[in-house]
Order: structure tokens, then sequence, then C-alpha cells
């Protein structure tokens, strides 16, 4: 009994036991909130970086796609613009051309005329002389 004594005044006793371990239950149980909360919070913190990201990742998709739609068109303008401009150019030479052979063609016919001419009066007096 001596030993019970000596025991009893160092352990707790059962029900002073029993308290420590359902404070410590609670505690722990609070603590198992706190956390779930905790990583409640920094889910939806998570989520919400995440959907922002997304977000900018689709503006800057959408912008990069109207750059790029408008350096297409802009390059589409400048191509027909020239591809315009070449058949404009195409048409004044194929004019020029065509005046310059029709020119051609017209002191052709006037060369030919006057030659004629020369040669008719060079037979009129080529026959004149054997006459």
């Amino acid at each position: 009994m001596i030993l019970w004594n000596k025991l009893i005044d160092s352990f707790a006793d059962k029900k002073e036991t029993e308290s420590r371990f359902e404070t410590l239950l609670k505690e722990f149980h609070e603590l198992k909130k706190e956390s779930e909360q905790r990583w409640k919070e920094l889910k939806e913190e998570s989520d919400r970086k995440w959907e922002e990201s997304e977000r900018k990742w689709m503006q800057l998709k959408e912008e990069s796609e109207r750059k790029w739609q408008e350096l297409k068109e802009g390059s589409d303008r400048r191509w027909e613009e020239s591809q315009r401009q070449w058949r404009e150019l195409k048409q004044e030479s194929d004019q020029r051309w065509e005046t310059l052979l029709k020119e051609i063609h017209r002191v052709d016919k006037r060369i030919d005329r006057t030659i004629g001419a020369l040669g008719a009066r060079w037979g009129e007096n080529s026959e004149k002389a054997f006459r």
C-alpha cells in the first residue's frame, strides 16, 4: 500500500486522465476543423488563381489571334493592291505596245506607198526613156 500511495501522488487518476484525453480529443478535433478550413481556403484560392490565369491566357490567345488576323488581312490587302498595280502597269504597257505597233504599221504603209509611188514614177520615166 505504501507503494500505491506513492504512485497515486505521481500519476493522475482515471477521471483526470479521461479529462485530459477529452481535452486532447477536443484540441485534435479543433485542429482538424481548422486544417480542413485552411485546405478549403487554399483550394478556393488556388481555383480562383487558376481561373484568373486561364482567363488571362484566353485574353492573350484572343488578342494574338486578332493581331494575327489583322496582319493577315493587311498582308492580303497589300498583296491585292500590288496585284492591282501590277495589272494596271501591264495594261498600260500593253496599250503602249499596241499604240507603238499601230504607229509602226502606219509608218510601214506610208513607206510602202512612198516606195510604190517612187517606183511608179521611175517606171514612167524609164518608159519615156525607152520610147
